[in-house]
């Protein structure tokens, strides 16, 4: 496995815990059953996070992408 596939690896696997994440935040915003104010805004702030991380990683393999293809 090249450092590309492993970053893709590691996006698809950042997607899947952003997804849980923002699915669990969005009930308990619905209703609340496991969590309180405080639990849900550090949760929306590390998906928030995750999200910039995301991001960077797709610019990250993007561009290594395009220089595989000079």
């Amino acid at each position: 496995m090249n450092h590309i596939e492993r970053m893709e690896l590691e996006a698809e696997e950042l997607n899947n815990k952003i997804t849980k994440a923002t699915e669990f935040l969005e009930n308990e915003i619905k209703n609340p059953t496991c969590t309180n104010e405080v639990q849900r805004i550090k949760l929306a702030c590390q998906i928030e996070y995750m999200l910039n991380y995301f991001t960077i990683l797709i610019d990250r393999i993007n561009y290594d992408k395009s220089l595989l293809n000079k």
